[in-house]
């Protein structure tokens, strides 16, 4: 039953009053700062929605089991976010019809020790699973020590809880698929990359168009190649890779969303495949946004900004890298579906659906 009553109208539904009210100018003089607070305001509730989503979203990646028919869900839910985040874009573009004289008529507001920066945007980093360069750095930073207690609290509680990476990568690392009885999925897809590879190296040292300069630089870059295939099946390089930071996903995780990407056509891997898009298209909407709010800022305030960071700045210490780094990697160990490993039949009945071969759709 409605907790809203008959009669209530769009305005009382919506709250209008409330939102309408919430602006006040502290320089009512000041033309601009009526927009600057309103796309402000926008923000704040476009984060809170992205929250939302991400509650969702984890809630369904935290379970023991993440059921196939709630993939369906988990991509609509990521493909809602990645629309918010364009929206967020265009935001900025509307802010950047201030100039940095119309900003100057009341800058001074915000020129504050404690600075103007989201709370609920570092906790949609958090919540994706943003790492850091170095453990502590949150607490080591003004912007973390100028806010209220509570909200600092708070941050720092997420800082220990999974996000939405530890989700995903937990999920990966489940696949069934990997380990398929006496079957080496792996053993075969490393001659075919190898025997690629080889033909790539051939093809260079014969090519007479490259200087010998261009050519030991393509060569170089190739034996860089074969080094990361290589490092991506020895347990103990790769977890050196891991140390230092240059994956993130265990192995298991990183080898399961490779295999989703070679077989993507297989009709059980195409969800998943959907999904991991989903992920990267989040990560680099996040990034986008970091990047045009960051050009804005320097727009509007030049080198110097005199201790103002941004009414939503997004920078903490150096600049933090993509949250899923490694599926943005993934398409250095693709092969070409002509080159691709056959599956045994049976592995390949698994991955079919159940209803594949009994006739046309609806016959």
């Amino acid at each position: 039953m409605s907790n809203i009553p008959a009669d209530t109208d769009y305005g009382a539904y919506l709250q209008l009053e409330k939102i309408l009210g919430a602006q006040a100018p502290a320089r009512p003089e000041a033309h601009d700062e009526t927009l600057f607070i309103i796309v402000h305001q926008a923000y704040e509730l476009w984060f809170k929605e992205i929250l939302h989503e991400l509650d969702s979203i984890q809630r369904l990646f935290d379970s023991d089991a993440l059921q196939e028919r709630a993939l369906g869900t988990v991509e609509s839910r990521l493909e809602r976010i990645s629309a918010i985040e364009r929206l967020l874009v265009e935001q900025v573009r509307v802010l950047e019809t201030m100039t940095p004289l119309d900003f100057l008529d009341f800058r001074d507001v915000l020129s504050s020790p404690r600075g103007f920066q989201s709370v609920q945007f570092r906790e949609i980093e958090l919540r994706l699973g943003v790492r850091r360069a170095a453990p502590g750095l949150l607490e080591s930073c003004s912007f973390f020590r100028a806010l209220k207690p509570a909200d600092r609290d708070h941050l720092k509680s997420l800082e220990g809880q999974d996000s939405l990476f530890t989700g995903v990568e937990s999920w990966l690392a489940r696949m069934p698929f990997l380990h398929y009885g006496d079957y080496d999925f792996w053993r075969d897809y490393l001659k075919a990359t190898a025997a690629m590879l080889n033909d790539d190296l051939s093809a260079l040292e014969g090519d007479g168009g490259l200087s010998p300069a261009e050519q030991r630089a393509h060569v170089r870059e190739l034996s860089e190649t074969i080094a990361r295939f290589d490092g991506l099946f020895d347990s103990v390089r790769y977890a050196q890779l891991r140390a230092d930071n240059k994956v993130r996903f265990s192995q298991e995780a990183m080898l399961a969303a490779l295999f989703i990407q070679l077989y993507r056509d297989e009709p059980v891997l195409q969800q998943p495949f959907r999904v991991l898009n989903r992920l990267v298209a989040v990560d680099e909407g996040l990034c986008t946004w970091r990047y045009q709010n960051t050009l804005m800022i320097k727009r509007l305030l030049g080198r110097c900004n005199n201790g103002l960071s941004g009414a939503a700045s997004t920078r903490l210490g150096p600049e933090p890298p993509r949250v899923f780094e490694d599926l943005f990697s993934l398409a250095s160990f693709l092969l070409p579906r002509s080159r691709l490993p056959t599956l045994p039949d049976a592995l390949r009945r698994d991955l079919d659906f159940h209803f594949s071969g009994r006739g046309d759709w609806g016959g």
